[in-house]
């Protein structure tokens, strides 16, 4: 189904504007289990229609603007866009929290490890 209306929005081009509301309505009517599915995603906690107009809740955010590869320098350009992203997210009542260099590295080391 999802590849039917994915198709329809492709073919309808220009003429065809989805709201972030038509897509909450779209993933309520074809979520769930279908006939022969052996596993199924949990349902969400309310429908996703729902989600659209609900607050969110607080983040929490890890931040580490100097990366943590060493091979390689941060641009100065991003390093600014991770600075205004984070005090953004902070004047929205998120925690951001700078650092857990230790925490980012061993994540690095397990996704490196799990390349092909």
């Amino acid at each position: 189904m999802a590849y039917v209306l994915e198709d329809s929005v492709r073919q309808a081009g220009d003429q065809l504007r989805i709201t972030a509301q038509d897509l909450a309505a779209v993933l309520d009517v074809i979520s769930g289990p279908m006939p022969g599915d052996m596993f199924a995603a949990p349902k969400p906690p309310r429908p996703y229609i729902e989600e659209i107009s609900a607050e969110p809740d607080s983040l929490r955010v890890g931040v580490l603007p100097e990366g943590w590869d060493t091979d390689f320098d941060v641009d100065d350009e991003c390093r600014k866009a991770v600075s205004i992203t984070a005090e953004r997210l902070q004047s929205l009542g998120h925690l951001v929290a700078y650092g857990r260099e230790d925490l980012l590295i061993r994540i690095a080391a397990q996704l490196e490890r799990m390349r092909p």
